[in-house]
């Protein structure tokens, strides 16, 4: 989903944090999903939580590895499809690698918890069996 999608693309913002040494800190990360910057704050049991309860343990590890404070790093709203470069290069990305694994990150490069298939959404079974649906039913 959307979502998850997004949610993933937490994790690899906190992950690129803690890997790379050319950060500078405070930090800010970017998103342009409210409904994941909302409940990155207080992750549920919903579809797709477990990579926002991923996203805060990364982000909690950092701070105490480099002695961060709480206000170190923060996610940040940014309005989608407004034509903001980095914004638009970042969904053209996560496109390109949606649609071909080859257009991924190399798996050693990933966090160990994504280098392996995410567990399949309920939410995504049934936008696919829909989407099917309808093009079946289009068809006849």
């Amino acid at each position: 989903t959307v979502f998850e999608a997004e949610a993933t693309a937490l994790v690899l913002a906190a992950h690129l944090l803690a890997t790379r040494n050319e950060i500078t800190y405070p930090a800010s990360i970017l998103a342009d999903n409210q409904a994941v910057i909302k409940s990155s704050e207080r992750p549920s049991s919903k579809p797709g939580h477990h990579l926002l309860l991923l996203f805060r343990s990364k982000i909690r590890k950092l701070t105490k590895e480099k002695g961060l404070t709480c206000d170190s790093i923060a996610v940040r709203w940014i309005a989608g499809h407004k034509n903001v470069e980095g914004n638009e290069l970042a969904d053209k990305e996560a496109k390109l690698a949606a649609e071909d694994k080859a257009n991924s990150s190399p798996t050693p490069q990933l966090p160990l918890k994504l280098r392996t298939p995410l567990p399949r959404s309920v939410s995504a079974l049934k936008q696919w069996y829909n989407k099917r649906l309808t093009s079946l039913w289009l068809r006849e």
